[in-house]
């Protein structure tokens, strides 16, 4: 086999591996975990508190930091 041909075949070899990761660490550990309910409810109004304590120091972008601590949130909580 050639240089020219290993260059050729290394596109199909990335795809490969590509999708082998994608198989084998980001579907298997999510397979054994449950989902946890929660509802729309609660992460509105979370959010809306967590604006609300905001608002008085004049954040720009309150709205955007509140959405990304409650997600941070939401992540620890489904990890647990």
């Amino acid at each position: 086999m050639s240089k020219a041909d290993k260059f050729r075949e290394m596109p199909a070899d990335f795809v490969k591996l590509f999708n082998r990761y994608i198989e084998e660490v980001l579907h298997e550990p999510a397979a054994p975990i449950e989902q946890k309910a929660l509802p729309v409810w609660a992460c509105v109004i979370n959010l809306f508190l967590l604006y609300l304590v905001q608002v008085p120091f004049n954040i720009p972008g309150a709205g955007n930091v509140a959405g990304a601590v409650m997600y941070l949130g939401l992540f620890i909580l489904f990890l647990i």
